[in-house]
């Protein structure tokens, strides 16, 4: 399955997540989450997200 990756989509934000692309998922985000989350604290969850999913593969 082919991912557009100059935009965020239902069937391609999971992928987009799992690779770290925050800076396209939060240019896409409402303004409202915007202003209650900064770019750094967006990409350090999308970041601890990433670390948490890593760890519990290995775990399976």
């Amino acid at each position: 399955m082919g991912f557009h990756n100059d935009y965020v989509t239902p069937s391609n934000f999971g992928h987009l997540l799992l690779k770290g692309n925050s800076e396209l998922i939060y240019k896409q985000c409402v303004k409202d989450f915007q202003r209650l989350i900064a770019i750094e604290q967006f990409t350090e969850m999308i970041s601890k997200f990433n670390e948490n999913v890593k760890m519990n593969r290995r775990k399976l």
